[in-house]
């Protein structure tokens, strides 16, 4: 047995004995490019930087900065091999879609949904918690959870794609994908992106805290969830500064009827002053209320920073193990 690592990733695989570098790797969920398995192609080509790899015929490779096809490629001792586009287990790679616009429609007094329709024979792959990044002509890219819940394997066509975009009064960059979007019937995206999401079927209860629009990521998770295991155990906190910042509460609203492990409630504050923290107390607080078993929660939590360091710490506090903790805010908004 061989110690593979793969550069620049650093991912590292062990490969059984007559097993390329290509099945040892694919065996174990790690994926790179790869297309007629025969070593004719080049795409599954990298560099030996370490190591000793048979390749057929029987000849044996040792020396450093070597070609090889890793698809015929055998480790016959621990290896470095250097090969771009590597994937690790249940990532999935970033794409560019052109996608149609179905539709955008107020949700409240500054939330939109839009739908978007991927292009046909495109299979759009995400993971239910991901988010995107719409893509505009003389603009950074701005970045929306994805709403919807990803196609299931067994699905032959590939669902729309549902944002929600807050546009508040005086938030220059949402507005301007509103408008964008208005005025553009096709509208490229890239995805996925994010780190804080499904990957497998869940195998403990969920426990979501969302502010805002992070309601979006959160309906991703439940519906995929739900689909996955209708007995899921899922519970859902969601936060407005003002009761008349949530929206599509008709949602959680049906799942509560529809799957009595799915339970949910909002937390409002009524307040004017859009920079008072004390929400997000408020929230973290109506949740350990709620005497969940912390320790046997898988935690994700989607909102401004300020809101998700706050539940982290709190939920710290009570017992909840760190690696237990998901939001995109640890890799955006690192403390």
């Amino acid at each position: 047995m061989s110690l593979v690592t793969l550069l620049p990733r650093g991912l590292k695989f062990e490969s059984l004995p007559g097993e390329t570098v290509f099945e040892a790797a694919f065996r174990q969920g790690i994926r790179f490019p790869v297309s007629c398995e025969n070593g004719v192609c080049h795409i599954c080509q990298g560099t030996l930087l370490s190591g000793c790899c048979s390749t057929p015929g029987g000849l044996k490779v040792s020396a450093v900065n070597t070609e090889l096809m890793l698809c015929k490629s055998v480790p016959e001792a621990d290896c470095e091999i250097e090969i771009d586009g590597v994937l690790e287990p249940g990532e999935i790679a970033l794409k560019t879609f052109a996608c149609q616009v179905e539709g955008i429609e107020e949700l409240n007094h500054d939330v939109y949904r839009v739908v978007l329709r991927p292009p046909a024979g495109k299979r759009v792959e995400f993971h239910a918690g991901q988010y995107l990044s719409v893509l505009m002509e003389g603009r950074e890219p701005s970045f929306f959870s994805i709403a919807s819940a990803p196609t299931l394997p067994e699905e032959s066509a590939n669902r729309n794609i549902e944002l929600h975009v807050q546009a508040a009064e005086g938030w220059e960059s949402a507005s301007a994908v509103i408008e964008y979007i208005k005025n553009h019937p096709v509208v490229k995206v890239q995805l996925p992106f994010g780190k804080a999401c499904l990957t497998n079927k869940p195998d403990q209860p969920l426990l979501l805290v969302a502010a805002g629009t992070g309601f979006a990521q959160m309906q991703s998770i439940i519906e995929h969830a739900l689909e996955l295991n209708p007995e899921q155990k899922i519970s859902l906190y969601w936060g407005g500064r003002q009761a008349n910042d949530l929206y599509l509460l008709d949602k959680p609203s049906a799942w509560q009827v529809s799957y009595p492990n799915f339970s949910f409630r909002t937390v409002s504050g009524d307040i004017e002053d859009n920079e008072w923290p004390g929400h997000h107390e408020q929230l973290f607080k109506t949740v350990l209320q709620d005497n969940h078993d912390l320790a046997a929660c898988q935690v994700f939590a989607s909102g401004s920073p300020g809101m998700v360091y706050a539940t982290m710490d709190a939920f710290l506090e009570q017992g909840m193990p760190a690696e237990n903790f998901h939001s995109d805010v640890l890799e955006y908004a690192p403390r």
